[in-house]
């Protein structure tokens, strides 16, 4: 029987879920899935405005590629770990039976704008123009 254990590294946009899960899948030995790269413009509710308005419910947030992924991850995996990048822990209906563990990382709001600030808005240095580094990606 196969006893995988799937970890959902949860919390903000910028915390370092992505550093963090890459990091643990290469001292384990044990394959990750992130949400980003599954998600599309199905994802988010169409009108965010309304979504808030209505109480914001993250089970309306619809991932079902990355669903299946996981399901078939799980089913196949010869190791003891999946961490998986899960923004809202096993608070979204279609995901949460399927997680074992959920880890919060909780850093300051400041702290994580500032890593979305870096990795999307371009720096301009005299005549130059680029991005910068964030973890072990080059955002041109």
């Amino acid at each position: 029987m196969n006893c995988v254990k799937v970890v959902a590294i949860s919390g903000v946009s910028g915390c370092g879920k992505t550093s963090v899960i890459k990091q643990l899948a290469k001292d384990h030995s044990c394959p990750y899935l992130l949400f980003d790269q599954f998600s599309d413009e199905h994802t988010y509710p169409k009108n965010m405005k309304q979504w808030l308005a209505d109480g914001g419910d993250v089970s309306a947030i619809k991932s079902p590629q990355f669903v299946r992924s996981l399901t078939e991850l799980r089913q196949q995996s010869d190791r003891q770990l999946i961490f998986i990048e899960e923004p809202f822990g096993r608070q979204r209906a279609e995901i949460a039976g399927l997680i074992d563990a959920v880890v919060l990382l909780d850093q300051p709001m400041e702290i994580c704008l500032s890593r979305v600030i870096m990795r999307n808005i371009p720096v301009t240095i005299g005549n130059a123009c680029f991005r910068v580094w964030v973890g072990d990606e080059y955002k041109a």
